[in-house]
Parts: C-alpha cells; structure tokens; sequence
C-alpha cells in the first residue's frame, strides 16, 4: 500500500462572491490566488490555514466595514481562531475606515510582503500572532493624541499584549 498524499490546490478569485467561495472552500495548505482588485462589501474571515497570494491586486473598501454584519468585524481581512493566514504576492491591503488585517482568537497571520494601509491600525493583534517579514505599512487615520500619532501602524490589544497573548513578530 502506498500512503496517501494531499496536493495543495490553487484557487483563483475576481470577485467578492469567488474570494470568499474559495476561503470556504479551500482545504489546508490550499493557495487563493487573486486575478482582480476586490471591493469588499464585509470583512473576510479566515479560520484555516491558506496562503492568499495577491498577485499585485488590491483588496478594498468602498463602504463602511465596521461592524458589518457583527461587532467583531474591523478589517478587510480577520484571521480567527484556528486560522494561519500567509499573505503574498505584493498586494495592496487599502482599508477605507477599517484595519487591512486583524488576528482574533489565537490565530496567526504571516505577512511575507505587500501594501498595509489602514485607520489608526493597519495590522492589528487582539489575540494571536502577527509576523511580519516584510511589506510597506501606514495610516490614513492619526491616533487622536499627537505624542502617540504614529505609533499604532502595527498594534495589540494591551492587555493581551502584557498577558502574551497577543503578539507581533518583525522580522
């Protein structure tokens, strides 16, 4: 008997509706692959572990993500519990009111490359890891206070940071 051996898959996307078929769809260790820039109309939620390659395209808000259809929901993309997100492919992440990623429930995310723009936040890490390795990553958006304007580009949620549970790695 020979052992059984899963290939990764690629899926591609154009749309909102492709993106997040494939995100449902996808098995471990699967790669989604952007062919377009994408709207998105709410938050992507991943909970498994894909690579997204952007393939240079852009993922974007023209209407207001927040709190949209949950209050849990801030950013163009939330990686949630189980999930281990890579992000590739020099993609521009460009939040209109929102956060670019956020990692919740001791998910990870693994930046590789690519454009971070956000809202006080681009990347932001309530519980979880964020490691960063590369990429460009900015603000539209100042924190209210001037002394502190730009020091939450890349952000944990406090009390999270001091217990250890929310981390972010640079690398």
């Amino acid at each position: 008997m020979l052992p059984v051996v899963a290939l990764a898959a690629e899926k591609t996307a154009s749309t909102y509706d492709e993106l997040t078929n494939a995100i449902s769809t996808a098995n471990d260790g699967d790669t989604i692959k952007l062919l377009a820039d994408i709207d998105l109309s709410q938050t992507i939620t991943v909970n498994k572990t894909i690579t997204l390659n952007m393939n240079g395209k852009k993922l974007y808000n023209t209407s207001d993500l927040w709190e949209k259809p949950t209050d849990d929901n801030w950013s163009l993309i939330s990686v949630r519990g189980s999930g281990n997100l890579t992000i590739t492919g020099n993609g521009t992440f460009a939040a209109k009111v929102n956060y670019a990623v956020d990692v919740q429930g001791g998910a990870t995310v693994t930046i590789k490359n690519g454009t971070f723009i956000g809202n006080v936040h681009a990347v932001y890490v309530l519980t979880g890891t964020a490691n960063v390795e590369g990429g460009t990553y900015s603000v539209q958006q100042k924190y209210p206070d001037p002394a502190k304007a730009d020091e939450f580009v890349l952000n944990c949620y406090d009390a999270h940071h001091k217990d250890g549970t929310a981390r972010i790695n640079v690398t």
